[in-house]
């Protein structure tokens, strides 16, 4: 019987390397598959916490980039309900740094752990290195569905374990540059790696640069209706800012429904992350992708805060992707 499941668990493996994938809007338009395992972070220095660590108690920062993004240098947010709250965020950790994350958050949660991935890219560890599979805007699994996405990552991070790997780190023309040659020996998902150390893994998949699909919003606020409120919240994703920055002010948000939308945006902010009411088009006429959706965010990021104020006092029994067909 032993032998008999780990015949079959080689089987299934074999499979997931050959299904392939249902035709998508990714898979008919090559510019954005990958093209390189990109080392978001090296394994380092296992002290050291993520990028872009913060918590929601953390010091307000002093930024040098008010003027770009139309912040008011002269405003300080309220913090009313803000220091209490059992959240966090960061870049992606390499495992080193995952561990010192935890030992970090376990001083500071009253509760259990929780670790919500809001990448949709195909990402994992190898040797110790945090790494992703790289396609233009970081664009590689876009249009797949979830589960499409996760087969991808799964196949691409199995399909390492014992084989030479080439990693690099990328310059700004997003183009590899370092690179270098590992035999890879320790392979996992971030799934495994979460998990194997006794905490709670959420996989919200959110498209880099993107706003979250309304399936996936309904997900993320189920998830805070039903969570322990000691439930410690660690968001993050590639770099800690735009897809973090989001999730951690939506939280805030439906924590603080008393806190007024300006001082959510100005104090997720000054904590260190995205300013979400940047809108580039206030400024100038839409220059391609990146000004279109960051007006798209920024309006979103509004119309969840009036969704909040509409439905906390009936815990979101109407589910937002209800409301936003109700509230074009």
């Amino acid at each position: 019987m032993y032998a008999f499941k780990h015949l079959l668990t080689a089987l299934l493996l074999c499979t997931l390397c050959i299904i392939p994938y249902t035709a998508s809007s990714a898979d008919t338009n090559a510019d954005y598959r990958g093209y390189v395992w990109r080392i978001d972070t090296a394994a380092g220095n296992a002290a050291e916490l993520p990028h872009n660590f913060r918590t929601a108690a953390s010091p307000f920062q002093t930024r040098t980039d008010a003027a770009k993004f139309g912040v008011d240098p002269n405003y300080t947010p309220s913090r009313e309900g803000l220091d209490a709250l059992p959240l966090s965020g960061s870049a992606e950790f390499s495992v080193p740094a995952f561990h010192a994350l935890l030992k970090d958050l376990h001083t500071r949660a009253k509760g259990s752990i929780c670790i919500v991935d809001l990448r949709q890219e195909s990402h994992g560890f190898m040797n110790g290195n945090a790494v992703s599979w790289y396609g233009k805007h970081d664009w590689g699994n876009i249009g797949r569905t979830k589960h499409e996405a996760l087969r991808d990552e799964n196949m691409r991070i199995r399909s390492a374990q014992g084989k030479d790997v080439v990693l690099a780190h990328l310059d700004k023309k997003k183009q590899p540059k370092n690179q270098q040659t590992i035999r890879v020996t320790a392979a996992m998902t971030e799934r495994e790696l979460v998990e194997d150390a006794g905490v709670r893994y959420v996989r919200l998949a959110v498209t880099d640069h993107k706003w979250a699909d309304p399936q996936t919003i309904d997900n993320f606020v189920d998830l805070v209706k039903k969570m322990p409120a000691d439930t410690w919240m660690h968001f993050h994703c590639q770099a800690g800012k735009g897809r973090t920055t989001s999730f951690m002010a939506m939280y805030d948000m439906m924590k603080n429904p008393s806190v007024p939308l300006k001082d959510i945006l100005y104090r997720q902010y000054l904590l260190g992350g995205a300013y979400l009411a940047y809108d580039p088009t206030t400024q100038h006429a839409p220059a391609g992708w990146e000004d279109a959706d960051y007006h798209y965010k920024s309006e979103m990021i509004a119309k969840f805060y009036d969704y909040v104020q509409q439905n906390h006092e009936g815990n979101y029994a109407v589910p937002w992707s209800t409301w936003l067909k109700k509230n074009p």
